[in-house]
């Protein structure tokens, strides 16, 4: 384990925000471990890419909730500076 789990929760929260659910939806119990074992963000990928938010930040938040930790940004750090990069953005 390493920063990239730290990121996931930050992926977390950002779908959290960006759609309402948390990245493996309603499920709870049995079905809630079942889904985080085999990393099924299937439901998660499927209401960010329909929340209608801009795409910098859906595309982030899919990159930060990435199954494999490898695929993720390395640490909070680059999560920090793409936030910030894009709320940069929006005020120009």
């Amino acid at each position: 384990l390493d920063e990239r789990c730290d990121v996931f929760g930050l992926g977390a929260i950002l779908c959290v925000i960006l759609t309402g659910l948390p990245p493996y939806g309603r499920s709870e119990g049995n079905a809630l471990r079942r889904r985080v074992e085999q990393g099924d963000l299937l439901e998660a990928a499927v209401s960010l890419g329909q929340c209608g938010a801009d795409v910098e930040l859906v595309t982030l938040a899919k990159e930060c909730l990435a199954a494999r930790a490898e695929d993720r940004p390395r640490d909070a750090g680059v999560v920090a500076a793409r936030v910030s990069a894009y709320l940069v953005s929006v005020q120009e």
